[in-house]
C-alpha cells in the first residue's frame, strides 16, 4: 500500500533528523531529601554544541555553586570544555559559593552557567555525544538555603546549540508529556485516518451493490 511506503519513510526521516541535530535535554533536580540536599542528573548532550576541548583531569566529588549555576555529579576522569556564556547574569540561583559534595554515584557530568561570563561543560571521559547520563551527588546534614540557594523553588532553563540544560531547585515539576506532534504520533494519526477511509469505502461499495 502505498500509505504504509509513505509511514515508512516518514518514520526514517524522523530518526535522520533526530540524529542529524542532536537535539538533547540534560536536566539537574537539586532537592532537599531528609535531611541532606541531592542532585540528581540525567539526559544527554551533543558535544558538537560546545566547542573545543580545554583538557581533561581527574574529578574527585560532586560541586554546587549557586551564583554561578555550577551542579557536578558524580567522580572519576572527565572532559572540560569552556565556552562563552549562556547569557545569564550572576547570580543565577542565589548567593552562595562554592560547595563539595560528600558522597556521589554514577557518571560525572556538570554544567556552570557563568563562570566569570564563561558556561562550562564537565562530562565523563570518552563520552559519545547522545549517550544516556546518570549521576548524583548528595550534600549531607544541609539544606538549600544553607547552601545559599533563593529560597523559593524555581526552574532555569539555557540552550546551547541543540542541547538545553534545565535546573529544577526545589520542588521538581511532573515529566513533560511527550508532544503530539511527534513522528511517532503522525504515523498513528495517518494509519487511524487511512482505516476509516478503508471503512467508508466499504460501506459505500455496499451501498451501491445493495
Amino acid at each position: 500500500m502505498e500509505i504504509s511506503k509513505y509511514l515508512h519513510a516518514l518514520a526514517i526521516a524522523g530518526a535522520c533528523a533526530t540524529s542529524a541535530y542532536g537535539q538533547y535535554t540534560l536536566t539537574f533536580n537539586i532537592q532537599e531529601v531528609g535531611s541532606d540536599v541531592v542532585v540528581s542528573a540525567s539526559g544527554a548532550v551533543n558535544l558538537s554544541n560546545w566547542g573545543s576541548l580545554g583538557s581533561s583531569f581527574s574529578h574527585s566529588s560532586g560541586f554546587l555553586n549557586p551564583s554561578t549555576g555550577l551542579a557536578v555529579v558524580g567522580a572519576g576522569q572527565l572532559w572540560y570544555y569552556p565556552e562563552p556564556s549562556l547569557g545569564s547574569p550572576n547570580p543565577i540561583m542565589g548567593p552562595g559559593s562554592l560547595s563539595a559534595s560528600t558522597s556521589f554515584t554514577g557518571d560525572v557530568v556538570g554544567v556552570a552557567v557563568n563562570i566569570s561570563g564563561n558556561s562550562e561543560l564537565y562530562i565523563k571521559q570518552n563520552y559519545v555525544s547522545g549517550s544516556a547520563l546518570s549521576g548524583t551527588a548528595t550534600y549531607a546534614n544541609t539544606t538549600l538555603s544553607l547552601l545559599g540557594f533563593n529560597p523559593t523553588s524555581s526552574s532555569h532553563t539555557y540552550t546551547k546549540g541543540t542541547d538545553t540544560i534545565v535546573f529544577n531547585i526545589g520542588s521538581v515539576p511532573p515529566p513533560v508529556p511527550e508532544a503530539s506532534g511527534s513522528v511517532a504520533g503522525i504515523g498513528l494519526a495517518m494509519a487511524g485516518l487511512y482505516q476509516l477511509r478503508r471503512r467508508k469505502a466499504a460501506v459505500g461499495k455496499l451501498s451501491v451493490e445493495g
